[in-house]
């Protein structure tokens, strides 16, 4: 439903940005996974429609930028929780 709503609020809402503005629709999840999910929705209803296929500009591994100037991105809220699957960051340190 995210990645539903994220699409069409990118497409189809009337944005008004500045000259030079970069709009942006983020959706943030609560793991890595999610974020993850739901961007690949995302991507999938624009290239599963011709019509939407030829808005994407650019796709990189957590933007889509869109003819319009808008930027859908996904990103998780940076905390992880029992659903993030990740390998524990060796880096990190224990509480």
């Amino acid at each position: 439903m995210a990645a539903a709503i994220a699409v069409y609020v990118a497409l189809f809402v009337k944005h008004k940005l500045a000259p030079g503005e970069i709009g942006t629709v983020l959706v943030l999840s609560a793991s890595l996974d999610q974020s993850r999910i739901v961007f690949s929705y995302c991507l999938a209803f624009l290239e599963a429609s011709p019509v939407l296929r030829k808005e994407i500009l650019n796709v990189t591994a957590d933007e889509i930028t869109l003819r319009s100037g808008i930027v859908n991105m996904a990103k998780f809220a940076g905390k992880r929780t029992p659903l993030d699957h990740r390998k524990p960051d060796s880096s990190a340190q224990s509480p």
